[in-house]
């Protein structure tokens, strides 16, 4: 019986190999079948479902692909790349802050991934963008200063936090968070700007004039005004 079992799951093994060539080829269609061939045989296989969901969500299909991304993670919590995924799908539909959620959990299970960490970034971003343009300047605060804790050095969620703090009437501390994003992407003329008119806020008219004079690159010396979407 042991020898039987083996030779099933060599098989098993050597098809989905044959459809993972298929998918990394880009020949989609071949690989979707052969995932779904693959379900039929083992329908609980989380890795067959996160596959599959990644090759629904390259020819569009994104409610499918979404679905399949749920249904591996239901099965196996641990697979990264079902949670990202999940996160692109959302994050293209424009759900943001459940995007945010998928690619947390993502970064909780490879935390030196830089793609997953770009990902969870840029949906930060949104997410609380989101939130500023609705007038939930506190949300905005606390999903940037959430994301941060994981993941310190993302300049441009600092960047975010400083103008959801100065939407919500704090600019002493938007100022140190336009600051700190600057401490770790130097020379960014928006977030100059921005840092110009926290520092106006609080009456530094001197360190307002010099993030402004920083703010003035070739070709571009307009103050840029408080994002609020």
């Amino acid at each position: 019986m042991a020898a039987v079992g083996q030779h099933r799951t060599s098989a098993f093994a050597a098809q989905l190999a044959k459809a993972v060539a298929a998918h990394r080829a880009g020949d989609l269609a071949t690989a979707e079948k052969r995932y779904r061939t693959l379900l039929k045989q083992r329908p609980g296989t989380a890795r067959v479902h996160a596959n599959l969901g990644a090759a629904l969500r390259a020819q569009g299909r994104l409610a499918e692909a979404a679905s399949e991304c749920r249904d591996a993670i239901a099965l196996d919590p641990s697979l990264a790349d079902a949670h990202h995924n999940l996160g692109n799908v959302l994050a293209t539909v424009g759900d943001h802050g459940a995007a945010v959620d998928a690619f947390e959990r993502a970064a909780a299970l490879v935390p030196e991934d830089a793609e997953t960490s770009a990902a969870l970034t840029e949906a930060a971003v949104r997410a609380a963008e989101a939130h500023l343009s609705c007038g939930r300047n506190d949300a905005a605060v606390d999903l940037c200063r959430r994301v941060l804790a994981r993941l310190p050095h993302a300049a441009s969620v600092h960047a975010t936090l400083g103008t959801a703090l100065r939407a919500a009437a704090q600019p002493a501390a938007a100022v140190q968070s336009y600051r700190a994003s600057l401490s770790f992407a130097p020379g960014n003329a928006i977030v100059y700007s921005n840092l110009g008119l926290a520092l106006g806020d609080i009456g530094d008219l001197a360190g307002a004039v010099e993030a402004d004079r920083r703010a003035i690159i070739p070709g571009c010396c307009r103050r840029l005004p408080l994002r609020s979407s």
